[in-house]
């Protein structure tokens, strides 16, 4: 037996089937199976074959690891999961630039820098068309963050750097800068909060209110944290990233 493309013998195409993996534009074409044995030769039907290609699709790209932020000198791998017809070539971007080499469908990224936190995405094109992925966040931070399910969901705000001291447990996460201030965060997303930081007397009651027009003040549900040693509070607004602008004022009641 011997198969046949076109009225051209296909190179070790010689079983009762021929299986075509695969299969690409430059398969299109007329396929036809010859027969020999002593008693002579013998032709099947031409059978046609077309090929519908299709255009590329990034259905979603990820990243590992799932568990924790990346951490400086750690590493990171991102992956795009696509469809459409091959080949497909891969080019990876860092904020809309493209990144030197990066042209497989994962990218890795090991010994972690502070300056390539951003934003990355990937252009994936084919015979047919070429389209460019939503992007995905990247930050890497200074800090390891594990435990139990709710504080490795935990995310790393941007403001984390310069840290001498962390304290976390599941409510919140609160770190210590080197100059003396301190960033809190929970598991809302963690750029999105407002940070206040002021003196009271802790053995009276009091509020921290906001207000989008100086006028109709409402109390903020928020988390506070007390200075051990001094008679500084901290409160983290979470509700910060849904108004716009916001003024706040402590209230003594």
């Amino acid at each position: 037996m011997q198969w046949h493309k076109d009225g051209t013998p296909i190179p070790d195409a010689t079983n009762a089937t021929l299986l075509i993996d695969r299969a690409r534009s430059a398969d299109v074409g007329s396929y036809q199976l010859t027969a020999t044995n002593a008693l002579g030769a013998a032709a099947s039907r031409v059978a046609t074959l077309r090929v519908m290609e299709s255009a590329p699709v990034v259905r979603r790209i990820t990243m590992e690891p799932t568990t924790h932020t990346p951490f400086i000198g750690g590493a990171a791998t991102i992956y795009a999961e696509v469809s459409g017809s091959a080949p497909v070539s891969f080019q990876w971007l860092f904020e809309g630039a493209p990144i030197a080499g990066a042209t497989n469908s994962t990218l890795s990224l090991e010994n972690l820098r502070r300056d390539q936190s951003g934003n990355y995405s990937v252009i994936v094109s084919n015979a047919i068309d070429t389209t460019t992925s939503a992007t995905l966040r990247l930050n890497v931070s200074e800090l390891v963050i594990w435990g139990n399910d709710i504080i490795q969901k935990r995310g790393v705000p941007i403001a984390a750097t310069n840290l001498v001291a962390v304290s976390t447990w599941e409510a919140h996460t609160i770190a210590l800068h080197t100059d003396g201030t301190v960033v809190v965060w929970d598991n809302a997303s963690p750029d999105s909060t407002v940070e206040i930081i002021f003196s009271a007397d802790t053995e009276r009651p009091f509020s921290v209110q906001s207000s989008t027009g100086l006028k109709n003040w409402g109390t903020v549900p928020g988390i506070f944290a007390v200075d051990p040693v001094g008679p500084r509070i901290w409160f983290l607004d979470r509700e910060a990233a849904n108004a716009p602008l916001r003024f706040y004022r402590i209230r003594s009641d």
